[in-house]
């Protein structure tokens, strides 16, 4: 059998179409094997570095809105301390304005109460022990029966119907349980406001409707009421219509507004609950407002 030889040019075309198809394999394996594969990584690594980045500002957004409602949070709370600031220091001063207005002028009565004078204090001895006199330079109420208290009266006429009126005492708790200052008292009736003080650090305004009763309209523990063995303390009332304002050593620790009475005397008063009581008063003055 004879062979055939293909001619050249055939063997030519045939050697082409056999690199071509060999070149477009490769080429396909690279493109299905390394560039697609590295364009599919590209294309999720840009996705999640845009969801990173969304995130981010979301992230960033989020902290922004929290930082500004907290700076506007912290605004209105020092806003509020400041408002609230300024109105005690309006308060402050508006009570310190009626001390100051309620004992700047002319006294009616001065006594530095180291003997009688035109007040005319009742001077007695008690029942129970004690009672109502003057000595070591001041005025003297003392009751040495466990559950009693004794009170001492100003019967001068210029003191029996005070009405709106400042009265200044220092007090002087020599021993016991508690002691005050009475005010628009009536001693027949035995009705009267009591300015108590207690020896364990308590002030009370009481409206007494007999001597065994009585309405409580302050009560309060206070670090200025303190009965220490020679400690004076200054105690001011300042009664105006229903108002009253009671100050410790020149500094406010409570008022009232109550209508139960209107006016009477003035007088002091010793308190023995559990032990025998001594309060002594001197440097008393009196203004009519």
């Amino acid at each position: 059998m004879q062979a055939y030889v293909l001619p050249k040019g055939v063997m030519f075309s045939i050697l082409i179409l056999t690199i071509l198809l060999m070149t477009s394999g490769v080429v396909l394996l690279f493109y299905t094997t390394v560039s697609h594969p590295a364009e599919l990584r590209s294309q999720a690594t840009a996705t999640v570095r845009s969801l990173q980045t969304a995130s981010t500002n979301s992230t960033v957004t989020a902290q922004a809105q929290t930082t500004t409602i907290a700076q506007g949070q912290a605004r209105a709370v020092a806003t509020s301390l400041a408002q609230a600031t300024i109105q005690a220091q309006a308060t402050t001063t508006a009570q310190q304005a009626i001390y100051t207005q309620a004992t700047s002028g002319t006294p009616l009565l001065t006594s530095t109460l180291a003997e009688q004078g035109t007040a005319n204090w009742d001077t007695y001895s008690a029942q129970e022990g004690g009672g109502c006199s003057f000595s070591d330079g001041a005025f003297h109420a003392a009751i040495l029966g466990k559950g009693f208290y004794l009170s001492c009266f100003a019967q001068g006429k210029a003191l029996a119907d005070l009405t709106n009126f400042a009265l200044e005492v220092q007090l002087n708790p020599i021993q016991g349980d508690a002691g005050g200052v009475i005010f628009r008292a009536n001693d027949q009736t035995h009705t009267s406001y009591m300015f108590r003080l207690t020896h364990d650090g308590y002030f009370s305004l009481d409206a007494r409707t007999d001597p065994s009763h009585g309405t409580a309209l302050a009560y309060e523990k206070n670090p200025l009421v303190s009965f220490a063995p020679g400690k004076k303390l200054t105690l001011t009332i300042i009664a105006q219509g229903s108002n009253i304002y009671l100050y410790i050593n020149k500094q406010l620790v409570g008022s009232v507004n109550d209508t139960t009475y209107s006016t009477g005397k003035i007088g002091f008063f010793a308190s023995d609950t559990t032990n025998p009581t001594e309060m002594a008063f001197s440097n008393l003055r009196v203004w009519k407002l």
